[in-house]
């Protein structure tokens, strides 16, 4: 190690790959196995490593310096090594699977390991492998072979390409073997399925990534996608199971986490952890024995409840991680073009709606995957448009709001307002003017403190909640009516000749029902709630009045709505 294998030393590739044959290697990988010496151990792991990851150590291939190497030694030693019992053979073998991607490529085609057997003691640990060294190839790979001033071919025709296809889809990895593995009912086989297929699923989007971004600047995004399905997509489809199979298994897995609970078990352990009162008695000795039993018994209880709730806390957190794999390979199955997921808005949006107090990583897995369901054009932030607009999305607009307002990350907040945004813009009603939507999220109380404390935010959230939900009561009303809210509209603009409406007819729904409100005798409405609705429309009406090019059909429109009020 320090004479031999160092930049310094005169011993030319070829001398050296004849120095570590395979009987030198086999002695090494011997000793590294070994459990009586850890600092021998970890001295020949330490030699191995380099002699098989330094193109100087005569093993590693590099074609830039004219080193053939020896790869032949090198997947024998791979496939030698005991990688699923062995901590320093596993990462020998990853080292070398970062080193050079085709040899990890020809391990997984040939895995020495059973992955078949779900009940086999050791199928946990090589499906991990598996895993690991998929991910291994992901870290390491620059997808340099896709860029057209490096090849004079098509990328599909290179080695290189089908070096990537085989770690995609390796062929003991049947799309069978994936979705018996997701479907079953023991949890660390459906565990270590999922996160095989969600490592498989991320090289896969990282390659697709990179091969639109290397096509881009000679292709058109539609010969693009072309190309794509003609090379490599109907091989990736074969091989990755079907989106409703995921989709069933969220579902599953999201009924019965336990995650929804959490936070009523976390109070009824706090309400048990509570001094209880002991009745007096009479008798300062029975008093005295009665106390010492009842301390005993609480600390006892104290303690086990603690416990529980930290076993449960554990085994919650293992499956929100599990959930937010599984929602991020929903994401890739549609950003890379696998599958649409069409008509699964309605199940996302039933999960989000009924993950109020989760963690925040999930909610942003979740609220990823409705903003790729929403399919945003490719162009700069903003001028992005949405390409695929559900019907009737306004519907689910105080979920987004309420995220927007209340979540405490910033994420979060951004991710909810761009679906918020999309919502406002489903009635149809913002065709003329899209700007205006964000007008009307201006004003809402708290929206200018996004990003202070979560007490500061605290103090808004109670008046906030009556002006959320006012909102997407006009919304919905324009929505379900839009033809009619024109007509109205019109109708009160009909002295205005030729002049164009530059403004959603949601202004004068929203003032409408404004001034009902505060016309009304009903007592549904406290009157600070009633006063921080006005003061929001005001607000909001002031702000469009000055944003107007020309402001004087929208003052003929709240003139009407107003003088409605003062004629009666």
């Amino acid at each position: 190690k320090a004479k031999i294998l160092v930049k310094e030393s005169l011993i030319a590739p070829g001398l050296r790959s004849v120095l570590f044959g395979r009987a030198t290697l086999e002695q090494l990988v011997s000793i590294s196995a070994r459990e009586d010496d850890e600092i021998v151990n970890e001295l020949a792991h330490d030699v191995l490593v380099k002699v098989c990851i330094d193109p100087c150590n005569g093993l590693m291939p590099d074609i830039k310096r004219g080193l053939r190497g020896n790869i032949n030694r090198l997947l024998v030693l791979m496939k030698s090594l005991r990688a699923t019992e062995v901590g320093y053979h596993k990462d020998l073998l990853l080292a070398i699977a970062r080193g050079r991607p085709s040899l990890a490529s020809t391990f997984l085609d040939e895995f020495p390991y059973n992955v078949e057997d779900f009940a086999s003691p050791s199928w946990a640990s090589s499906i991990s492998l598996a895993a690991d060294l998929v991910s291994s190839v992901r870290i390491s790979c620059s997808f340099d072979f896709l860029n057209p001033d490096q090849r004079s071919t098509p990328p599909s025709a290179g080695s290189d390409f089908q070096t990537i296809m085989k770690c995609i889809c390796p062929r003991p990895f049947s799309r069978s073997l994936i979705t018996k593995g997701v479907l079953h009912s023991v949890s660390l086989v459906k565990s270590g399925t999922l996160r095989f297929l969600s490592e498989t699923l991320r090289l896969w989007d990282s390659f697709a990534t990179a091969w639109k971004v290397c096509s881009s600047h000679s292709c058109s995004p539609e010969q693009i996608q072309a190309s794509l399905e003609r090379d490599v997509m109907g091989e990736a489809r074969s091989f990755f199971p079907d989106s409703q199979v995921l989709l069933t298994v969220l579902k599953s897995l999201w009924g019965s986490s336990g995650t929804q609970k959490r936070s009523l078990k976390r109070k009824a352990v706090l309400d048990r952890e509570k001094p209880l009162k002991r009745p007096r008695k009479d008798d300062d000795i029975v008093i005295n024995v009665v106390g010492s039993d009842i301390d005993s018994l609480l600390a006892d209880a104290q303690m086990t409840d603690q416990v529980d709730a930290q076993m449960t806390d554990q085994a919650d957190t293992g499956k929100e991680a599990v959930l937010i794999n599984l929602l991020d390979d929903l994401r890739i199955y549609m950003h890379s073009g696998l599958n649409g997921l069409e008509g699964s808005f309605d199940v996302f949006m039933k999960l989000l709606s009924s993950s109020s107090g989760l963690p925040a990583e999930l909610q942003r897995a979740l609220l990823s995957v409705l903003n790729e369901y929403i399919s945003w054009t490719p162009k700069v932030q903003i001028e992005r448009v949405p390409t695929r607009i559900p019907p009737l999305m306004f519907k689910h607009l105080h979920v987004f709001v309420n995220l927007l307002l209340f979540s405490s990350d910033n994420e979060v907040k951004d991710l909810a307002k761009n679906l918020a945004l999309v919502a406002m813009r489903s009635t149809g009603a913002f065709d003329k003017n899209p700007t205006e939507i964000g007008r009307w999220f201006l004003f809402l109380p708290g929206y200018r403190n996004l990003k202070a404390p979560p007490k500061v935010q605290e103090g808004v959230e109670s008046s906030s909640s009556v002006v959320i939900s006012f909102l997407c009561d006009a919304v919905s009303t324009v929505g379900n009516n839009l033809f009619k809210q024109w007509d109205i509209v019109r109708s009160n603009l009909s002295h205005l000749e030729g002049e164009s409406i530059g403004f959603s007819p949601l202004i004068r729904c929203i003032l409408q029902k404004c001034v009902s409100l505060l016309n009304s005798e009903s007592k549904t409405y406290s009157l600070e709630e009633k006063t921080a609705i006005s003061l929001y429309v005001c607000s909001t009406s002031k702000s469009l009045l000055q944003t107007q090019v020309d402001s004087k059909p929208l003052s003929c429109l709240v003139q009407s709505v107003l003088s409605e009020v003062v004629d009666e």
